[in-house]
């Protein structure tokens, strides 16, 4: 849930600006995908939150909830739901037919593992 260092680890991500509204649940990332502002919907530490892009202006939109839960014999899982809407039509049809639908999940995915295991 800590946005601001999302840079440090997320190989999509260059640079994250924490933006002055909302108290801090607003925030840019810019990265393979060009700039995108997020606000921050729901943050409830340790097990949840949902961000969702917060620019009308762009040709696709969405949110992404991230839920943390106890497994037994230890240990954590993460599940990330992406919901998405692609506004254009021939944007959604370019992204339906030649862009794979979990590449941002399995990106961050595989950035998460990394840097966990960094951690450890």
């Amino acid at each position: 849930s800590d946005v601001g260092q999302y840079a440090s680890w997320r190989s999509d991500v260059t640079t994250v600006d924490l933006l002055p509204a909302d108290d801090g649940k607003v925030f840019r990332e810019t990265g393979s995908g060009g700039q995108i502002t997020y606000r921050i919907e729901t943050l409830e530490p340790p097990t949840r939150m949902v961000s969702r892009i917060a620019d009308p202006s762009l040709p696709f939109g969405g949110s992404w909830t991230f839920e943390v839960a106890a497994v037994a014999g230890g240990g954590s899982r993460l599940t990330i739901t992406e919901d998405g809407e692609v506004y254009n039509p021939i944007f959604r049809f370019i992204s339906h037919f030649f862009m794979s639908p979990t590449a941002t999940i399995e990106t961050f995915e595989n950035d998460l593992a990394r840097h966990l295991a960094r951690q450890d």
